[in-house]
């Protein structure tokens, strides 16, 4: 499956000492992890079906900038170049909230694994063109008109989930 390549933003995490968690804080990381497990289902639609049509229009709603652009130049490149993954694959996903963690003013942050090892992405002929791996992500989101988005982290490939 492919992933964005998400680079770090010019400001470094800032760590705060772990608040007591309450009831809207656990809200809150609930409805960041369905945004970010929202993305995953919406990236489905092309990466697994190759529906390329047009650049999913949910995403306005679930990412802001900058990790909208760099889905929409990971969805051009794919587009391009026929990027897709075998259907019927049930990947493991695990997320964990990260309590005081923030990034240029996010509201909440999530780390996530997804292991798509065994999972290659193969171009318009059926020719692999990358081995799938486990993804490693630490995501921020704040909210952006009136909505909580995704819109900056980390990503890294890894040899085992750091949290399960």
């Amino acid at each position: 499956m492919v992933t964005p390549l998400v680079s770090s933003s010019s400001t470094s995490p800032t760590v705060s000492p772990t608040p007591s968690v309450d009831v809207s804080a656990d809200a809150l990381y609930a409805e960041a992890e369905q945004v970010y497990l929202r993305s995953l289902e919406v990236s489905e639609r092309y990466e697994v079906h190759g529906d390329y049509s047009e650049f999913p229009p949910e995403y306005e709603e679930l990412l802001a900038d900058p990790y909208l652009e760099w889905t929409r130049a990971l969805f051009d490149a794919g587009k391009e170049q026929g990027w897709h993954v075998p259907d019927g694959l049930q990947l493991p996903v695990t997320t964990r909230s990260l309590p005081g963690m923030s990034r240029d003013g996010s509201d909440v942050a999530l780390q996530t694994c997804r292991d798509n090892r065994g999972v290659p992405t193969l171009d318009y002929n059926g020719n692999q063109v990358a081995e799938g791996s486990l993804v490693y992500e630490t995501l921020f989101f704040k909210h952006v008109d009136g909505r909580l988005k995704l819109f900056t982290g980390t990503t890294d490939q890894r040899d085992s989930c750091p949290f399960e």
